[in-house]
């Protein structure tokens, strides 16, 4: 896995994207983020990818242009 983005703020939220498998092609997005006013070493929330992409195709949603299957567990635990 590569972590080519991240963006935001500690304290708050934080999302990345990275690369799997050496390419664009296996991109996803994951967040780390806290529910304020609970600290983080209380509540740390993880919200991962499971999927490239989604086989559903809903018109407003940029995730089902593509789907590319699902991730190995080794992959997700890597986000």
């Amino acid at each position: 896995m590569k972590v080519i983005y991240e963006h935001g703020n500690e304290n708050l939220a934080k999302v990345y994207v990275a690369l799997m498998r050496g390419s664009p092609e296996f991109a996803v997005e994951f967040v780390e983020s806290v529910q304020p006013p609970i600290p983080k070493h209380e509540k740390w929330v993880l919200i991962i990818s499971t999927s490239f992409g989604c086989p559903v195709e809903c018109k407003m949603c940029d995730a089902g242009r593509t789907y590319r299957g699902n991730l190995t567990a080794d992959e997700m635990i890597a986000q």
